[in-house]
């Protein structure tokens, strides 16, 4: 539920709060997923004799950091930023169906988008951004 202060300014419900928070928290997870796969192909980490990424672990620094630019524009109602969080989530969630079809599925990716999903669906914070930009 969206709430007017006293200036007629729209505060931010807990379910919108919530899609910020989950926004940011997929950022992270995203960045740290992302580390922990390009990390795998790195022997020492000064020395770096073999760098093999695929595109899919360049795909998710790519993710992570359009996830954290998604979270800051959520945060701060900016135009557009809706449209963007879903996009972000869903190439997030193919990314995340593409690991699991080459045998390396990343669960909480998936866990982590489905929600965010979900509460970016919610009426009130759609009807948030719809308000805020008319």
């Amino acid at each position: 539920m969206l709430t007017r202060h006293s200036s007629g300014e729209l505060r931010r419900s807990p379910g919108v709060r919530a899609a910020i928070l989950l926004a940011a928290v997929c950022a992270v997870e995203a960045l740290a997923t992302a580390g922990a796969w390009v990390g795998r192909d790195i022997a020492a980490p000064l020395s770096l004799p073999r760098l093999s990424l695929t595109g899919l672990d360049w795909l998710g620094v790519v993710l992570g950091a359009l996830l954290a630019i998604t979270a800051i524009a959520l945060a701060t109602r900016r135009r557009g930023a809706w449209a963007l969080a879903m996009f972000a989530q869903s190439a997030a969630l193919a990314q995340a169906l593409a690991r699991y079809m080459a045998g390396e599925p990343d669960y909480l990716t998936m866990t982590l988008g489905v929600l965010a999903v979900v509460m970016l669906r919610q009426d009130e914070v759609r009807q948030l951004f719809r308000e805020a930009h008319g």
